[in-house]
This record gives C-alpha cells, sequence and structure tokens, in this order.
C-alpha cells in the first residue's frame, strides 16, 4: 500500500493493549501449530455482513470526495471489492480492558468457554518479524463506524 494509502489506516500506540477472544478448541490449535489463524476479508461476511464494507459515513462522504465522478466512484468501489477478495486479516480487540460483548461474540459454544489471548501492539508488530514475506503484513486499526461512540478498535 502506498503512503497515500496507509493514512486512512492509523496503527496504535506501541504500548497499545490487545484482545484476541478464542473459543478453547482455536486457543489450542493456536497453541499446536505455533500459527495464527487469517481469514480472507470477504468470508468475514458470513459471520456479520458488514465485516469488510465501507461504513456509512464513508459512503455517504465518498461521491463528494470524488466531486460526483461516477467513473472514479465505480473504480473505488470495484478497488474496494478487490482488496476484500484478496486481504487475509485476524482480528484483535484494542482496549485496556476486556470486554463482556467480546467474550459472547468469540467464545461461543456449548458450554460457553474460551480464553483472551492480552499482548500489546509492541508485541504482536515484532512477533510478525519472522513471517516469510513480512514487508507484506500491515497492521492498523478499524473503525466501524464514525462516531464518538464507536472508538478505533
Amino acid at each position: 500500500m502506498q503512503e497515500e494509502e496507509l493514512r486512512h489506516f492509523p496503527q496504535p500506540e506501541p504500548k497499545a493493549t490487545l484482545w484476541r477472544y478464542l473459543n478453547t478448541y482455536k486457543f489450542k490449535d493456536l497453541l499446536e501449530t505455533r500459527t495464527l489463524y487469517l481469514c480472507r476479508l470477504s468470508e468475514l461476511e458470513k459471520i456479520d455482513p458488514n465485516e469488510g464494507l465501507m461504513n456509512r459515513t464513508q459512503l455517504e462522504t465518498l461521491p463528494g470526495y470524488l466531486r460526483g465522478d461516477e467513473f472514479q466512484l465505480q473504480n473505488f468501489v470495484n478497488f474496494h471489492e478487490r482488496i476484500r477478495q484478496r486481504a487475509w486479516v485476524t482480528c484483535f480487540s484494542l482496549g485496556q480492558f476486556e470486554e463482556a460483548f467480546m467474550w459472547r461474540r468469540f467464545c461461543k459454544s456449548d458450554p460457553p468457554e474460551g480464553v483472551a489471548v492480552r499482548t500489546t501492539y509492541e508485541k504482536l508488530k515484532l512477533a510478525t518479524l519472522g513471517f516469510p514475506e513480512s514487508d507484506k503484513i500491515y497492521m492498523a486499526q478499524v473503525r466501524y463506524e464514525e462516531t464518538e461512540y464507536m472508538p478505533w478498535k
């Protein structure tokens, strides 16, 4: 990604606390395989139909930003979809404390059980340095809706 594109995807502070909520069987797999599961971004819509899509504010702002140029708008939408089909992601939650909502959302099983892995952005970034093609890894924050009540995650 070029520098101009990256400015839209800010990185957290190095000491920022990150959480990864996992079902117990996924945590066991993480320990046994020593690998972090990545999902194609477009596949996340099976879990949440809004994952990887532009939020309402982006959709409303884009035509004005492109000065109503329909050709540019269609190019942007097509580019965004190509990214969704080619990007592989894993999601962590940014926050100082655990969140009950995240436990309910990502540790679903019967009976309910799971693990919350706590780390920092700095440690996660350091862990990726040994990956093949680590120069192609870009970690960034996501904001699902741009409101005062929806912080960067």
